[in-house]
């Protein structure tokens, strides 16, 4: 039998930290780019696609909570150890890990980007992601609780003040008509739109990470905490998706980089002491950046360590550094905007949206064969065979 991988710290944090931990895991990936590939792909059935994907979300978090319960006191990459033959459960682990670098890498490029476009023109590339990558690995570097902590201030915050001032732009929607889907649906596109806008909630794979570290009696309460979460989340977009599509109607919005970023730059109060308020809510959704690489480097760390059998502080922030490294040095493998959009569109995308939905039934599959193969072991002393007659 195999032995049990000790966790890398004992330190729990509460059923509600958990689930806003996991909700900052995917807020901040899709939210420059959204809704420009639903519309883009779904056209007039863009909202129908838009709600598909929304109970796609659920149904993958269901899966990865069915695949924690197995061994509730262990990340993935720990107990698949245990339930899973060494050819199948490496891969999984080392995807495991690159999906989380990747995912960082990813948006701290993009955010980038941003910054670059709309404040800091003249500003080299790498400083900016030197600054996102640091700030976040300090974030981590006091471990599950502090990060919880901050987690559980900025991003409720974050979003109530992003949703109040998006209504501002309420009056600003020309193209609202848009906003109405249409009667003749068609499955085809509202089943790629709904594909390739999936990134949005790309992230809360960081589950089978989280999960452990749940105080045991309030485990059950974290996984309800995090569907109701992923619900206001979904409301949250579907608000958001009208709102862009509203102010920036259909036929321009496609040519838009960053459609949300032009449409809160719209928003101007008059007689405020900030000219373009919309500005600021995009300076507020580099919280949202930050928190979502801090909890990466945060799973990059504590998935690397069952591994190798390593319970210290010490090992946590050397890998916890090192995933910082790898975030920052994927960032700067992309050129523009353009290249990165390409790559994520090609590569990471099927691969983070196939372990979400095959991951978790592959280690219920180990599990079951596992215990079944326990079971016969145990009987067959007790039920020796009949010598023949």
């Amino acid at each position: 039998m195999s032995t049990k991988f000790p966790m890398p710290t004992t330190q729990t944090i509460s059923a509600g930290q958990f689930a806003l931990m996991v909700t900052a895991a995917y807020l901040g990936f899709g939210i420059f780019q959204f809704p420009l590939e639903l519309v883009k792909d779904g056209g007039p059935d863009a909202l129908y696609s838009l709600i598909l994907e929304i109970l796609a979300a659920f149904g993958g978090l269901w899966l990865l909570f069915r695949a924690n319960r197995i061994q509730p006191g262990e990340t993935m990459t720990g107990f698949s150890h245990q339930v899973l033959h060494p050819m199948i459960r490496w891969p999984i682990s080392v995807i495991t890990i690159a999906i989380h670098s990747a995912l960082g890498a990813c948006l701290v490029s993009n955010f980038g980007f941003v910054i670059t476009a709309f404040f800091l023109p003249d500003t080299p590339d790498w400083v900016i992601r030197l600054t996102l990558v640091t700030t976040c690995l300090y974030m981590v570097w006091f471990d599950t609780p502090s990060l919880a902590r901050t987690v559980q201030i900025l991003l409720p915050m974050t979003m109530l003040l992003t949703l109040l001032m998006g209504l501002l732009l309420v009056p600003k929607m020309t193209s609202g008509y848009a906003v109405i889907p249409s009667a003749s649906i068609h499955v085809l596109p509202i089943l790629y739109a709904a594909y390739r806008d999936f990134y949005v909630f790309l992230g809360f794979e960081v589950s089978v990470t989280l999960y452990p570290y749940i105080r045991p009696p309030e485990r059950a309460l974290g996984e309800k905490y995090t569907f109701l979460a992923m619900g206001v989340v979904g409301a949250w977009f579907i608000i958001g998706y009208a709102l862009v599509l509203g102010v920036e109607g259909p036929y321009f919005m496609v040519h838009l980089l960053w459609p949300p970023v032009s449409a809160m730059r719209l928003i101007n109060v008059s007689g405020f002491i900030i000219n373009k308020l919309g500005l600021l809510v995009i300076v507020m959704w580099g919280v949202f950046t930050l928190l979502f690489i801090a909890v990466r480097i945060w799973c990059v760390g504590h998935d690397v360590m069952p591994l190798f059998r390593l319970t210290s502080r010490t090992a946590y922030r050397l890998l916890a550094g090192g995933g910082a490294v790898v975030i920052y040095l994927g960032a700067s493998l992309f050129p523009t905007v353009h290249a990165l959009v390409q790559w994520f569109a090609t590569y990471l995308l099927p691969t983070a949206i196939a372990y979400i939905f095959l991951v978790p039934l592959i280690v219920m599959l180990g599990a079951w064969l596992t215990k079944r193969k326990h079971q016969k072991s145990k009987a067959s002393p007790a039920n020796p065979q009949s010598s023949p007659q």
